[in-house]
């Protein structure tokens, strides 16, 4: 569905922002240097810092690609997971990563505001949603890959645990009814 509503390919159009000098300079360094710190969070952090103007137009494209979920499920039966960053649990370990960027304060609560704006757009919208940040925080054991920064198996039984506890609430909720 994300291909079919345009989500997943070439941008609709393109970013008109300046640049600062040294912009793709500081991103290829990154990139370099931490690829999976700078594709998983830093990237985007250091985007809108870069365009603080984009933040807008993302959050209008977030809003967008809900709103077609709701109309492919007139059922309501669709659940959005927000699944925090390895940045969000361990900053710590993506902390070269952010300087190389120039990323500091107010530009590394980029993932923050994303699951923010994410969960209040399903609000908005009617839409379910389950914010899987407390429980991965509360574990101990790693959670994502040391080489990519994507969630590893103790990860995903953890969010699968949350879903299925999600899942179970929703059902005793509608037989009750």
């Amino acid at each position: 569905m994300l291909q079919r509503i345009g989500w997943i390919g070439p941008p609709s159009r393109p970013v008109r922002a300046r640049r600062d000098a040294r912009f793709n300079e500081r991103i290829q360094s990154a990139r370099d240097r931490f690829p999976a710190a700078t594709w998983q969070g830093l990237g985007q952090a250091h985007f809108f810092k870069h365009f603080p103007d984009e933040w807008d137009n993302a959050l209008a494209m977030l809003r967008h690609v809900v709103k077609r979920f709701q109309q492919e499920s007139p059922g309501g039966d669709i659940v959005f997971a927000v699944i925090p960053t390895l940045r969000q649990l361990h900053p710590e370990v993506v902390g070269d990563a952010a300087e190389v960027l120039e990323l500091e304060g107010q530009d590394l609560e980029c993932d923050d505001r994303v699951c923010e704006a994410m969960l209040a757009i399903c609000r908005e919208l009617d839409v379910e949603a389950i914010d899987l940040r407390p429980a991965m925080r509360r574990e101990t054991t790693a959670l994502f890959w040391d080489f990519d920064h994507h969630i590893n198996v103790a990860g995903h039984r953890i969010i699968a645990r949350e879903l299925e506890s999600h899942m179970n609430r929703a059902v005793v909720g509608r037989s009750s009814r």
